[in-house]
């Protein structure tokens, strides 16, 4: 028994913390980094598609647990990493800088989320769980369950984004 409203909720407040965190620490992430000033900004514009990411892997992930992998990796997979070569592909066709290429990153995760969002809610129509009073007995356990693999994933991401920052 899968609480969606829930899984969906603590994403949302996540992903928002994570967002205006990176949003309102970006000047002094590019100062840790030691890097040039156009780093505060990237991070900015990319804080952006924290959000977007996050909540395009839950609902993705939904119609994987539904058996529909097609529609969970479409999105996801196809049309981010689609939209994300095209545009990086018109971004060095027509020489723009660094800023562009991350502006189509962001446009991509927000294409794949409106894809994943629009699909999930057209072939389920509800988000909610029938019976409330099991998940009312179980939320305790799905804390205990969740907090440690959401903390884990969090880490993990920061970790590989240093990495990449630091490459």
């Amino acid at each position: 028994l899968v609480y969606r409203g829930f899984v969906v909720n603590t994403v949302l407040v996540a992903s928002v913390f994570v967002s205006a965190s990176l949003f309102f620490l970006s000047d002094v992430i590019s100062g840790f980094f030691n890097l040039n000033h156009n780093l505060g900004l990237l991070i900015r514009i990319i804080s952006a598609g924290v959000f977007f990411r996050n909540l395009n892997a839950v609902f993705a992930n939904f119609f994987l647990a539904e058996k529909k992998a097609f529609k969970g990796t479409l999105g996801y997979n196809v049309i981010e990493r689609f939209i994300l070569v095209v545009g990086a592909l018109l971004v060095a066709f027509f020489d723009l800088g660094l800023i562009w290429l991350v502006l189509v990153f962001v446009l991509s995760l927000i294409c794949a989320f409106l894809y994943t969002f629009i699909a999930y809610f057209l072939s389920n129509k509800v988000l909610a769980v029938r019976d409330s009073k099991i998940l009312r007995s179980h939320r305790s356990e799905w804390i205990k369950y969740s907090l440690p693999l959401m903390l884990t994933s969090i880490l993990l991401y920061i970790l590989v984004w240093t990495d990449n920052f630091v490459i």
